[in-house]
């Protein structure tokens, strides 16, 4: 079942087998505008790029057969207490951001063997969220569990801002303003008429400030949050990166060419809100660790990528081009789990992604266009790193391991056949995609390990189109989306670890239903 906006969470008790869905409704109303001016003073050209950009998303998630596994008082099935007839919890959230963005970019003519690019980039970005957890636990705790509400939390029921709501049991608004500037350049030299060399660098200035609002038994029981009680928290990070870039490239004749390029990317840092339990118990055992101190800052991380490549023309019948890449990754963010304390972003060590990827597209015949993408992927830390969890030592990450979400193979085939239909233009389109298991969680020896989920599953994903050309300006599309109806799982969350075993219960998230659709487009000139 999914809500207005087609999205849910799937759910699955591995105890049981049972599976439900959620609804979930989610609006979004994106407003964007640009304007775009260009100058010509012959030797070079001077263009203007400013952008204006408003996104607003509001929902609702339900959270009824999941909410169980924060208690930590009971094994499977964790979340029995939702098994009452009117037990719910909800979570009302809205996201707002407004971003402006302006770049001048000065570039000589192309004329020259010597060519350049000067530029300069200022964006401001402003994001609001707000989540509001509502359930109703205050009720069904003493039947099930022979504890008040205050006796599991040790804070009495919060009850919103006006205290006269009794299913208001928590509040976070965050509220962030991500200020980035730079400059760059890149020059390019021809050494023949066939070899280039390119070299650029990019000199930036990060600014991150943010302010965490945090009410309610969820966050420690804060009825009025301030910086003395750690309810009010403000933040910020500030980062001066400089990457360069190298590339040398050959035309080997005017439709084929090799090249090869080192570059540097670069992440900026951040800091931590305070991490903290829910439960009485857990707060004691996250302030003896001092896991609830005042928010700690994280480093940034950087990537430095080689890749080698080739971009070839088969006469008329097909474009090939493939690439093979090392990926070297430094000073990781990483999001650590703690068994009852919530999580927190630490700088992990270092990784290496190395594949190679081939794209292929091909005309055996006239109207007809084959595409296909393939690629490779082998990421994995290199380091082992361990760090300090409520007290002892635990293994962060593990030297081997593959990083989480990266699967090793991916595919991609589509097909487009063009024709003519009643004196009109039309066409039919399909395309498939496929994804290999990706691991869902750090290794076995690592504290985020869940057993559960560890092994992730195969995605495959299919669509049909077809369409014709009603008039020049209008064309008409039938189309069905996930083909196959695939219901493999996009995401999972949850699970039991090491050490915190009362969690089992899995839920994720899958691809939208088989959906059939008549689009109509009309293009004004």
């Amino acid at each position: 079942m999914f809500g207005p906006g087609k999205n849910g969470n799937e759910l699955i008790d591995p105890a049981t087998g049972a599976e439900s869905a959620s609804l979930s409704p989610r609006f979004e109303t994106i407003s964007v505008g640009s304007v775009t001016t260009d100058y010509d003073f012959g030797a070079a050209s001077l263009k203007s790029i400013s952008s204006y950009m408003s996104d607003l998303v509001e929902g609702i998630n339900d959270n009824t057969f999941l909410s169980g596994s924060g208690t930590g008082l009971t094994p499977y099935p964790s979340n029995d207490i939702f098994t009452y007839p009117g037990a719910y919890q909800t979570t009302p959230y809205h996201n707002y951001l407004r971003r402006l963005t302006q770049e001048l970019r000065l570039t000589s003519s192309s004329t020259a063997r010597f060519t350049w690019v000067l530029g300069a980039y200022y964006s401001n970005d402003h994001f609001k969220f707000f989540q509001e957890n509502l359930d109703n636990t205050e009720i069904y705790w003493p039947i099930m569990r022979g504890q008040t509400y205050q006796q599991v939390l040790g804070i009495p029921v919060w009850g919103g801002p006006a205290g006269n709501n009794p299913a208001a049991k928590s509040w976070a608004e965050v509220d962030t303003v991500e200020r980035h500037s730079a400059g760059y350049g890149e020059a390019n030299y021809l050494l023949t008429t066939r070899l280039k060399v390119t070299a650029g660098v990019r000199v930036s200035h990060d600014n991150t400030e943010s302010v965490y609002k945090l009410l309610g038994a969820q966050n420690r029981g804060f009825a009025i949050p301030t910086l003395a009680n750690r309810g009010l928290l403000p933040g910020s990070s500030e980062d001066s990166p400089v990457t360069p870039k190298v590339s040398v490239s050959c035309q080997i004749t005017d439709r084929d060419m090799v090249y090869a390029t080192a570059a540097k990317v670069f992440r900026s840092g951040g800091f931590n809100a305070n991490v903290q339990g829910s439960l009485l118990a857990a707060r004691g055992i996250c302030s003896q660790a001092q896991l609830d101190v005042t928010p700690q800052n994280f480093g940034p991380d950087t990537v430095w990528s080689y890749e080698v490549g080739s971009k070839l023309r088969l006469g008329q019948i097909a474009q090939l081009n493939s690439s093979a890449y090392r990926i070297n990754w430094n000073n990781i963010q990483t999001t650590i789990a703690t068994p009852t304390c919530g999580q927190y972003v630490a700088n992990t060590g270092a990784a290496v992604s190395q594949g190679a990827d081939l794209q292929a597209e091909i005309r055996p015949v006239r109207h007809l266009t084959l595409n296909v993408n393939a690629g490779y992927d082998d990421a994995h830390y290199t380091q082992t790193v361990a760090g300090s969890i409520l007290g002892g030592a635990s293994v962060l990450v593990a030297k081997g391991d593959a990083i989480p979400g990266v699967p090793r193979w991916t595919y991609n085939a589509g097909a487009n056949f063009d024709f003519t239909l009643f004196d009109r233009s039309a066409y039919l389109s399909g395309d498939y995609q496929f994804a290999s298991e990706a691991r869902r969680s750090t290794g076995p020896l690592t504290v985020g390990y869940r057993a559960d989920m560890f092994k992730g599953n195969v995605l495959h994903y299919a669509n049909l189109r077809a369409g014709i050309e009603l008039r020049p300006q209008l064309d008409v599309a039938f189309y069905v989306k996930n083909l196959g109806n695939s219901r493999d799982l996009t995401q999972e969350f949850g699970g039991a670890t090491i050490q915190r075993p009362y969690a089992p219960q899995l839920f994720g998230q899958t691809f939208r239903p088989r959906e059939f659709g008549l689009s109509a487009n009309y293009y004004v000139k």
